[in-house]
């Protein structure tokens, strides 16, 4: 069973005489979106993932020209291109290895096991695998693989989630406890749940 963000990238105008790349960056990380770009001195994009296309490098001096409104010495992207970055999340109070954001810690494993050995790798790392209760959560947890993989080069990701369904098979809950409330399905999911028992995030949809 597939669990997706079903909107990859989410653009705001933004005010021309404040827009900077850190205002961008700012507006994008608190959608937990760690992916985001500029175009044209007032469009802030924000994404779970790098662009579907593989990217094209260009001269910065001819197509990113467009100076930001709010910082002079930074460039919001062109009229023929966008500025591309990736935010990398900080340890914060976090252990080694995990990141902080939010009221949680987190850390992407990109070795491939299955979903109960996932479930031990988390807790003996005394952890468990990532619930996602909001939009939010869920942009930064589709987010994490692209931040800790960055290349020129478009790839999918799939990761174990905490979700699993329950016995009675009727619906899902959260391995850590918390609430189910939000979920963003991929278009004809979920299916099977007479044979599926798990959840994995998967974020290239649409």
């Amino acid at each position: 069973t597939l669990i997706a963000q079903t909107q990859s990238y989410v653009s705001r105008l933004m005010n021309k005489t404040t827009m900077s790349v850190r205002t961008c960056e700012a507006f994008c990380y608190e959608q937990g979106a760690l992916i985001f770009a500029v175009h044209a001195g007032v469009t802030c994009q924000c994404g779970v993932r790098q662009p579907k296309h593989s990217l094209t490098e260009v001269d910065m001096k001819y197509y990113c020209d467009e100076p930001c409104g709010g910082n002079k010495t930074e460039t919001c992207g062109g009229s023929q291109a966008s500025a591309l970055y990736a935010i990398q999340p900080q340890q914060g109070a976090c252990n080694a290895g995990y990141v902080f954001f939010g009221d949680r810690c987190y850390k992407y494993v990109s070795t491939e096991m299955s979903q109960p050995d996932a479930l031990e790798h988390c807790k003996a790392d005394g952890a468990l695998l990532s619930s996602m209760r909001t939009r939010t959560e869920n942009n930064f947890v589709l987010s994490l693989p692209y931040v800790a993989n960055l290349s020129n080069h478009y790839t999918t990701y799939r990761t174990w989630t905490g979700a699993v369904v329950d016995n009675s098979k009727s619906q899902f809950r959260w391995l850590d406890g918390s609430a189910w409330g939000f979920a963003s399905w991929r278009y004809g999911e979920p299916n099977a749940l007479d044979s599926e028992d798990c959840v994995e995030a998967f974020n290239n949809y649409p």
